[in-house]
């Protein structure tokens, strides 16, 4: 599969990579593929667990066989324009390198947030995945091997918006695609 053009959006967890890609989405009229959506549907329709934990551990599992599978898996599995795509909850550097060759321009967003803010969001939001944790068990959580190659992923992408920040820097670097 050939994608002409890639938005890849990397970041830990309550981040604010939805967001983000959902105003990408909203502003350029671009369809999202999540890595997340897919976990879960694919543990719903396998009855599988559907919390985190789990749904990182099937992530990593997936990753760890093959990754290039797995990746065409995920977009297989959503409907989307092969000609502009936003790929959403990139945490691999293998996805990272996958998407890099099957794209003719790829451009990757890195979403940071200090984990008290992440933390906060979490509370917050009302996913089926996610269940009220302490602080200690979040940062736990944070530290799960699918989340380690985030931080690497990082100095890799083309640009760190703070999940705080004013969209129309958000929207000046990507009005060239």
């Amino acid at each position: 599969m050939r994608i002409n053009t890639t938005i890849g959006i990397v970041g830990k967890i309550c981040s604010g990579k939805s967001t983000v890609a959902s105003k990408l989405k909203n502003h350029y009229d671009t369809p999202i593929v999540s890595f997340g959506s897919y976990l879960f549907e694919y543990s719903k329709n396998n009855n599988l667990p559907v919390d985190r934990a789990s749904l990182q551990n099937l992530g990593n599992k997936f990753i760890q066989e093959d990754s290039k599978l797995f990746l065409n898996k995920v977009l297989d599995s959503q409907s989307f324009d092969p000609n502009k795509i936003i790929i959403e909850g990139i945490r691999h550097i293998s996805i990272y390198n996958e998407l890099k060759k099957m794209s003719q321009t790829a451009f990757f967003a890195f979403i940071d947030a200090p984990i008290e803010i992440r933390y906060q969001r979490y509370l917050r939001r009302q996913k089926e995945s996610d269940k009220q944790i302490s602080f200690n068990e979040f940062e736990e959580m944070d530290k799960h091997i699918v989340e380690s190659e985030t931080d690497l992923l990082k100095d890799k992408c083309d640009i760190i918006l703070d999940s705080e920040e004013d969209d129309q820097r958000l929207f000046k670097y990507f009005s060239h695609l």
